[in-house]
């Protein structure tokens, strides 16, 4: 894997042994978006073991699994995916992926068969930092910043 220290929107960011903060352990984190001074990532590869349908509020949703996105806003979904087309409000990543969305608008694409739910990627929580407490964290070895792409994590 070739790494990079270039942090930018829609790359990945894989945690170091130097990384002493138990939830960011082995972690590889979507960078979401990094816009101005804030950035917003997703972690990829912590699941929760629980699924969408199990939520009060998505009770009706199939059985998407969750991931735990971060520390942060732990109570609020989350949603990465390749359709804005039936997501108003969706925000681009990169290439073909977005963030969020209209969840009612979400819901009548799942019913209605336009969507496969099991190609969105749904998350509680996310990572946030200021865009140079990121660029130091890279630069003190916590983080490597990888050429890995956002598609190849979401579709592999």
């Amino acid at each position: 894997m070739y790494l990079t220290n270039s942090i930018h929107q829609g790359c990945v960011l894989q945690s170091t042994d130097a990384m002493d903060e138990a939830i960011f352990t082995n972690s590889q984190i979507i960078l979401a978006k990094c816009v101005e001074d804030d950035c917003i990532g997703f972690l990829y590869n912590k699941p929760t073991g629980k699924y969408l349908h199990q939520l009060v509020e998505f009770q009706h949703f199939p059985a998407i699994p969750l991931w735990q996105g971060g520390p942060v806003s732990t109570d609020y979904l989350y949603v990465i995916h390749t359709h804005p087309e039936h997501f108003p409000g969706a925000e681009p990543i990169v290439n073909s992926f977005y963030l969020g969305g209209s969840v009612q608008h979400l819901f009548q694409a799942i019913q209605s068969k336009k969507i496969n739910p099991h190609h969105l990627h749904c998350f509680l929580g996310y990572c946030g930092w200021d865009k140079e407490q990121l660029e130091q964290e890279v630069q003190d070895g916590y983080w490597t910043v990888s050429t890995t792409t956002i598609h190849h994590l979401l579709t592999t």
